[in-house]
């Protein structure tokens, strides 16, 4: 007598939901900020900037890659734009260097760098910066502005 359907289905959602699953890499924990210190410089000549991205690192990477991002109309003369830099101990610093070409008579572009750290397997951490480095603007909070808490704000007081 031939087993009928929804048997066959119950039995079969059964089986799949009791095999064995394949575990995922695990993930990046929320928060978590690669061990690295990051400085760019740059040096133009003429139609030709020079970049140097020099990586600190504050605790033991397996794998560090360097990546610079370049902006449309700036090539790379010298120099990869990915660079593996391997292995970096803890209080390593190492550098990675490209030198691009840029439009003559062109103001220096915004260059993005950054690295990438591969901690383990398929977990990695990224730090990036620019250069030219630009410093966040601040601005006096204006007076009578209210606080979150509903209380007056009050200008601080100097310094003696």
């Amino acid at each position: 007598m031939p087993t009928p359907r929804p048997i066959l289905l119950a039995l079969a959602l059964t089986a799949l939901l009791a095999a064995p699953r394949a575990t995922a890499h695990p993930s990046t924990p929320q928060g978590a900020k690669a061990p690295v210190v990051l400085a760019m410089t740059g040096t133009p000549d003429g139609e030709t900037l020079t970049l140097t991205l020099t990586v600190g690192a504050t605790a033991f990477i397996p794998r560090a890659v360097a990546r610079f991002v370049l902006p449309k109309g700036v090539t790379p003369s010298s120099g990869a734009s990915e660079q593996d830099l391997g292995a970096l101990a803890a209080g390593a610093r190492v550098t990675a260097r490209l030198t691009v070409r840029q439009a003559p008579g062109e103001a220096p572009p915004t260059i993005f760098a950054g690295v990438d750290c591969q901690m383990a397997s398929g977990v990695r951490l990224h730090a990036a910066t620019t250069w030219p480095t630009t410093t966040p603007k601040t601005t006096a909070r204006p007076a009578g502005l209210k606080r979150l808490d509903g209380a007056r704000a009050t200008p601080a007081r100097p310094r003696p």
